[in-house]
C-alpha cells in the first residue's frame, strides 16, 4: 500500500497564479511590440511608395518643362509645355474600382493624367480616358494636394506634393481644430484642398495608412 508523503515536490495555487500572470504580462508586451513593429514597417513601406510616387511625377514634369518648346502655358487644372499636356484634379483619391466613384464623391478614376493633344487650348476630358493616348501618373490610393509650375528669374519651380490616405486619416493645420481632434472634422475630402494637409495624429487613428511627400524642383527650359 502508498503511504501519503507529505514531502512530495509541486506547485501550490498561489504559485500557478503568480506564474500565470507573469506569463500574461510578458505575451501582452510582446503581442504589442509586435503590432508596433509591424505598424512601423507598414508605415516605412507606404512612406517609401509615396516618396517614390512623387519623384517619377517630378521627374516626367521637370522633363517636360526642359525640353519642351513654348515654354509652359497654364490653364484651370492643366498646363501644357511642348508637346505634353498636364490635367489634373486636387484632392481627390485615386481608385481602380468603378463602384467607388460617384458624382461630387471623394474618390475619382484619373487624378493627373499626360497626354499629347495637337492643341493646347483646355483641360484633357477625364470622364472618357483613352488608354492608347493618355497616362495616369498617379498611384491607386493616393491624391494629389498640391502641383504647381512657376517661372521665377528665368527658371521654373516645379511642387509636387502627394497625400496617401482616406480622407478620416488626413487633417489641415489650417482649418481650426481639425489636426487636434481625433475625429474627423472634414468629409468629403475637404482637406485634402488645403495645401497643408498631412496625417492626423491620435491614438484612435491608423496612421500607418497614411503618408505624405513633397518635392521642389528647379528646371530651365533648354530651348528657350
Amino acid at each position: 500500500m502508498n503511504k501519503y508523503n507529505e514531502h512530495q515536490s509541486g506547485f501550490t495555487l498561489i504559485e500557478l497564479l503568480i506564474a500565470t500572470t507573469i506569463m500574461s504580462v510578458f505575451l501582452t508586451i510582446v503581442s504589442t511590440m509586435t503590432i508596433r513593429i509591424g505598424r512601423m514597417y507598414y508605415k516605412g513601406i507606404l512612406q517609401t511608395r509615396t516618396q517614390e510616387a512623387v519623384r517619377e511625377i517630378s521627374a516626367e514634369i521637370t522633363g517636360s518643362v526642359r525640353f519642351g518648346s513654348g515654354g509652359v502655358a497654364a490653364g484651370a487644372n492643366y498646363f501644357c509645355t511642348g508637346e505634353a499636356r498636364y490635367t489634373y484634379v486636387l484632392g481627390k483619391q485615386l481608385t481602380d474600382i468603378t463602384a467607388e466613384v460617384s458624382a461630387g464623391g471623394d474618390k475619382v478614376s484619373h487624378v493627373l493624367v499626360r497626354d499629347s493633344p495637337s492643341a493646347c487650348t483646355g483641360p484633357a476630358d477625364l470622364t472618357s480616358f483613352d488608354y492608347a493616348s493618355q497616362r495616369e501618373l498617379v498611384p491607386p490610393g493616393a491624391r494629389l494636394v498640391a502641383l504647381s509650375v512657376t517661372q521665377v528669374l528665368g527658371v521654373y519651380e516645379v511642387k509636387v506634393r502627394l497625400v496617401f490616405g482616406d480622407a478620416v486619416l488626413l487633417c489641415s493645420p489650417s482649418i481650426v481644430g481639425d489636426c487636434i481632434s481625433t475625429s474627423s472634422v472634414i468629409t468629403a475630402g475637404l482637406a485634402s484642398l488645403k495645401g497643408d494637409i498631412r496625417c492626423r495624429d491620435g491614438n484612435n487613428v491608423s496612421t500607418e495608412f497614411c503618408a505624405v511627400s513633397e518635392l521642389t524642383t528647379i528646371v530651365q527650359n533648354r530651348l528657350q
